[in-house]
């Protein structure tokens, strides 16, 4: 399966969204994809994972990162 959800809070718009992302793709061609659905503001964020306490690539597939089946993770 190339899907995996994630929770997503975008702390600058003080916001949680809970997404299906498709794990061939990078987080910024993902993002980009729901910037069209949802007004984002910026296209750019930092990715945070805060359970392990470090920030994450944006240029690479999803897939590489071998999250688990639901992942929460802060956008800066």
């Amino acid at each position: 399966m190339n899907k995996i959800i994630l929770r997503l809070h975008i702390l600058s718009l003080n916001k949680v969204y809970e997404v299906i992302f498709d794990t061939r793709l990078s987080f910024r061609e993902n993002l980009k994809i729901l910037n069209e659905l949802v007004d984002l503001k910026n296209r750019d964020y930092y990715i945070f994972d805060p359970e392990k306490k470090i920030a994450l690539k944006r240029d690479i597939p999803l897939k590489d990162f071998n999250f688990r089946a639901f992942k929460n993770l802060n956008l800066y």
